[in-house]
């Protein structure tokens, strides 16, 4: 495929390249058996939503209304309050499968937007390509099986403590303290359910680290960088707009985290006013968007250098203007003339240019999602604050 710069105007359209982050992995290879994906293994997230619930979350509640522990005066016996489910299940779940779409179209726009970028370097175009390639399908299927072993371990790790604590809950609501025994709910949630939706959250992220692997490679190239480009970054604004997109991430790791903060709070009684509770909600609202937009510093460098070079250019054909009046113009090589004015307006152009890729927008975007993800899953927490101090009151 032959790779033409974008500063060609006789470019009419960019040619979709064929990368995306998340069409045709192992995952939708495996949906589109399931006709959980279409032809292209385009994935259909609503429909693998419903099929994942059908095999997670409902036969677990099944097994707990056939062992009675579906309801039970005991909240902290009672799948129903498991607010910590809820969040994984019903929110965080579906949204790392939207996620498919809304961050897989962004980065397959830039990904295009990579492939015609302008280069100097005589390898960059290829590196780009050959970091965009999808991978064989031996290394495609090895981390898929080992992000999948290690959802497992750390299930075991979890449900490991759930029978070795002091108190018993829907998990394991038998036996003696200490020593509890798994129900039959139990037993399918630490070894079906709770594995699947780990995978699906591992996966993400390791699909977050290889983009962050593609933004470095990027960032390495010989860049023709435009100071006067209308998005202020020297035409890497479409960085930031896909950096933004990873919000519905932001707000899926959040959200579980939060749902499991909040079963503390109102049916293990933990609580609510040590700092150990809140201090990871304030940290995570402000360092996870930090944690998407850093990485465009990678290019801060090469930014620095280009709007030097521009604002040097400019202020010497400036000087040499002023020597004259300012009525008095400049011809180019090509025959263009340029007035005094003309370098003024495009020097201050310039000295606009931000080093960093970022715009507040982009951020309070990010930051939005992080606090989202808090305020649903602790809602029955703060209605139950609410409903308390009401009733202190009277």
């Amino acid at each position: 495929m032959e790779i033409k710069s974008q500063h060609n105007d006789n470019d009419e359209r960019i040619e979709e390249p064929r990368f995306q982050l998340c069409q045709g992995d192992v995952f939708n290879r495996v949906m589109r058996l399931l006709w959980l994906s279409d032809e292209e293994y385009q994935p259909r997230p609503f429909c693998q939503f419903i099929a994942l619930l059908l095999i997670t979350w409902i036969p677990v509640a099944i097994l707990a209304q056939s062992s009675g522990l579906f309801l039970n005066e005991d909240k902290r016996l009672a799948f129903v309050f498991d607010y910590a489910a809820y969040g994984q299940f019903f929110l965080a779940m579906p949204a790392l499968l939207f996620a498919q779409r809304l961050i897989g179209l962004s980065i397959k726009y830039a990904s295009g937007r990579m492939l015609y970028f302008g280069y100097r370097g005589e390898n960059d175009e290829e590196n780009i390509k050959s970091i965009l390639r999808r991978p064989t399908p031996v290394f495609e299927i090895v981390p898929e099986v080992v992000l999948f072993l290690i959802g497992y371990a750390s299930t075991m790790g979890w449900i490991f403590g759930e029978i070795h604590n002091e108190s018993f809950t829907w998990h394991a609501p038998t036996g003696i303290v200490g020593d509890q025994t798994l129900s039959l709910a139990g037993i399918y949630a630490a070894f079906v359910a709770v594995p699947i939706f780990q995978y699906i959250y591992l996966r993400w992220i390791w699909k977050v680290i290889f983009w962050i692997r593609v933004l470095w490679v990027f960032s390495r190239t010989e860049l023709k960088l435009l100071p006067l480009h209308p998005d202020g970054t020297g035409g890497l604004g479409f960085l930031v707009r896909v950096q933004s997109t990873f919000g519905i991430f932001i707000f899926a790791i959040g959200v579980t985290v939060a749902a499991t903060i909040g079963y503390k709070l109102t049916i293990e009684n933990a609580d609510p006013y040590v700092f150990a509770v809140w201090a990871p909600i304030l940290a995570f609202a402000f360092l996870a968007p930090l944690a998407f937009l850093l990485p465009l510093g990678l290019f801060s460098r090469k930014l620095f250098v280009a709007k030097q070079e521009a604002l040097e250019y400019f202020s010497r054909k400036i000087s040499e203007c002023g020597y004259c009046s300012e009525s008095v113009s400049e011809k180019d090589l090509s025959g263009e003339t340029y007035s005094l004015e003309y370098y003024e307006k495009r020097f201050l152009k310039v000295s606009s240019m931000k080093v960093f890729p970022f715009d507040f927008k982009s951020f309070f975007q990010l930051f939005g999602s992080a606090v989202a993800s808090f305020l649903l899953p602790l809602l029955p927490f703060v209605i139950e604050l609410v409903s308390w101090f009401f009733d202190s009151g009277s």
